[in-house]
């Protein structure tokens, strides 16, 4: 791409000590084969080489660009790279996440036949890809519904699940700004709070491509705050129908405490929160190859709740695979 060509995606990457995998992440983002986008990372106040790291790719290619900030979390400092970004499209990028080299041009692609043959405004594209542990290996394939938004909200049993990979996505900035934004008060859920009220004005699609790589680390937010992460899928379902009737929205003290008023059901909720994030950590571990450090969570799961720590385990991946090589294998 030269310099008098205009992006047509502002690839935002949001930079937290992330040395580990951020090479990785950028070498990725280079290696897009639609070359019309720039990169605009903002470093939040890392305390590791990521700032230097970053850098380097600003020095190699000046589609490039790197900011800094002050330590302030994971959603002002995406709202500040968009605010930094010049294409009509945002695309998100994890610093430990990774793409395949068509990404963009497959998302590109589809955008321009959706806007040929569609009257419904397409405000936010995500894709199908792979779970994968700190070391790139696959755990899992995440196939994607075509359309997760609002209709997921009804579904108390895969609420919780990945429906958007949110370094899939690429959305309008327009809209974006229009909408407010990435609302922190809803980390480490503020991407399903926007792509929820992204669907209220236009279509949230996924393609079933696979297209990105979410990586699963000890390290992810999602791991060690999943309690408060259900807790605002919970919100998050109760505000949209509160927009719907023209309310105002709850804030998490109000949705808590509304919650508290049948303390036999917040009781059992709690208990169960409590109980996946040990499990998820043991899987997690798993994942990863940390076979000694599933011990603690494990346990900890059983004391919880011993009997649902073993029903998930029966229907896990883990014990499908084990009874299968000792049927193959007996002895």
């Amino acid at each position: 791409m030269t310099e008098s060509v205009s992006p047509v995606f502002s690839i935002i990457v949001a930079v937290y000590n992330a040395q580990r995998y951020l090479e990785e992440t950028l070498r990725a983002l280079s290696a897009q084969t639609f070359s019309a986008f720039e990169v605009v990372m903002v470093n939040d106040g890392s305390t590791d080489q990521s700032a230097e790291l970053a850098q380097k790719f600003c020095d190699q290619d000046p589609r490039f660009r790197l900011f800094h900030t002050p330590n302030q979390g994971i959603s002002p400092t995406r709202n500040l790279a968009v605010q930094h970004a010049t294409a009509p499209w945002i695309a998100v990028c994890d610093a430990d996440d990774t793409w395949t080299p068509d990404k963009l041009e497959l998302q590109h692609r589809f955008i321009q036949q959706w806007a040929a043959t569609q009257a419904e405004p397409m405000l936010a594209l995500g894709t199908s890809g792979d779970l994968i542990n700190g070391k790139g290996e696959q755990i899992r394939m995440v196939n994607t519904q075509e359309r997760p938004w609002p209709t997921v909200l009804h579904d108390e049993a895969t609420l919780h699940e990945l429906h958007m990979i949110n370094s899939s996505v690429v959305f309008q900035r327009e809209v974006f700004l229009r909408l407010g934004g990435y609302r922190a008060e809803y980390t480490p859920t503020e991407d399903t709070d926007l792509w929820v009220r992204f669907s209220e004005h236009g279509a949230v699609i996924n393609m079933p491509d696979h297209l990105t790589h979410y990586r699963m680390h000890s390290s992810n937010i999602s791991e060690s705050h999943y309690p408060v992460m259900i807790l605002n899928l919970y919100r998050i379902q109760a505000n949209t129908e509160r927009r719907r009737q023209q309310l105002p929205e709850w804030s998490a003290e109000q949705f808590t405490a509304r919650m508290r008023q049948n303390r036999p059901q917040y009781v059992r909720t709690m208990k169960n929160l409590q109980h996946m994030k040990y499990y998820n950590r043991a899987k997690n571990r798993w994942g990863n190859g940390h076979y000694l450090g599933v011990v603690a969570p494990l346990v900890q799961a059983c004391l919880v709740s011993p009997s649902r720590t073993v029903k998930l385990f029966l229907r896990s991946e883990v014990y499908r695979t084990s009874r299968l090589h000792w049927r193959r294998h007996p002895g």
